[in-house]
């Protein structure tokens, strides 16, 4: 087993499988981050990890309140509100009152935050994961695919985001034709309320 501490007749418990995994998870994590850090600052970008993911869930949705991307990413909406500020200021995304309820407002990407999502989202040739996924082989990278699927489903409500993270791969490698549909968030008005 490559890159294992343990010879094969040795085992672990659950707890030390789980902390290895945990392990390997932030270092992964991290790794990514500087790599995308790296690429956003290359192209003058500057964006926080949390706005990036308020940025992808808001692309994708579209016209999502504070509290709603609060759910989705799991944190208090206190911790998105400057986030927001910063992302409304450097004119990625605008805010629109909801006309069906004029005390929800919702925020949109503007044109300049697709060009960060374009940013975010091309992978190119010397990306970190597509470089480990290439030495992997595509076996060994579909079984750890495989088995960090069933991680995900198992978490407290990971068969919903597992479902929504399928949504999003399948709009990422599919785009529909909204692109074509004038909407508050293909529109560059911005409304700062």
């Amino acid at each position: 087993m490559i890159g294992s501490p343990m010879n094969q007749n040795e085992s672990y418990d659950d707890h030390h499988l789980a902390a290895e995994i945990r392990i390997m998870f932030w270092v992964m994590a991290k790794t990514m981050r500087e790599d995308m850090e790296k690429r956003l600052q290359a192209a003058g970008i500057e964006v926080s990890h949390l706005q990036i993911g308020m940025l992808r869930i808001v692309n994708h949705e579209g016209g999502k309140t504070i509290s709603e991307l609060s759910k989705t990413l799991m944190c208090d909406p206190s911790t998105l509100v400057p986030s927001s500020e910063g992302l409304v200021r450097k004119g990625y995304i605008h805010r629109v009152r909801d006309p069906q309820d004029r005390r929800r407002v919702l925020l949109y990407v503007t044109e300049e935050g697709l060009r960060v999502m374009d940013t975010l989202d091309a992978m190119p040739e010397d990306d970190v994961l597509l470089t480990c996924v290439r030495h992997m082989g595509t076996q060994d990278s579909q079984q750890l695919l495989a088995h960090m699927r069933q991680l995900v489903i198992y978490l407290p409500s990971g068969a919903s985001m597992y479902e929504q993270i399928q949504a999003r791969m399948l709009a990422q490698m599919h785009p529909t034709s909204q692109s074509d549909t004038e909407t508050p968030a293909r529109t560059t008005e911005k409304t700062d309320l």
